[in-house]
């Protein structure tokens, strides 16, 4: 890489920028000197790793929701499509010319004459039933005069 770029260029510092670095933490492992901290950095990876462990299960249990949820949402869509129905409209509707009103004088008529006559067929029941009656009959027998309320 140093031969097609030049040593100014910000990769090529960059890149050495690490080497050195690398190298620095090598000598030191090496050497012993920071052991102590390369163990408290080792310690502190557990806590890391159950962490990351964490957000992982998380991130898979929100995305499963979320996939549910989202079939849920096209099974409704589905269900509110077929429970739909289209109706095609044959006639337009047009409103009368006439205005339409009650027949209140023939319909007073048709009840009156109905009345009349479920009320003679009443008294005529009633006549024939009290004609009928054990008492009736025994005052005809004895020679009593009939009942007559009217």
């Amino acid at each position: 890489m140093q031969a097609s770029l030049s040593p100014q260029s910000p990769r090529v510092r960059m890149m050495n920028a690490e080497i050195e670095a690398l190298e620095a933490a090598l000598n030191r492992l090496l050497n012993g000197e920071t052991l102590a901290e390369l163990n408290y950095k080792l310690r502190a990876l557990p806590d890391l790793g159950t962490e990351y462990l964490r957000l992982l299960r998380e991130k898979t249990k929100y995305e499963t929701i979320y996939q549910t949820l989202t079939q849920e949402l096209e099974v409704a869509r589905l269900t509110e499509n077929q429970e739909r129905v289209d109706f095609n409209r044959l006639d337009v509707a047009q409103p009368d010319l006439e205005p339409v009103s009650p027949r209140k004088p023939l319909w007073a008529s048709v009840g009156g004459l109905l009345g009349l006559i479920f009320g003679g067929l009443l008294g005529w029941i009633g006549d024939s039933l009290r004609a009928r009656s054990p008492a009736s009959q025994l005052a005809a027998e004895v020679g009593l005069p009939a009942d007559d309320d009217d």
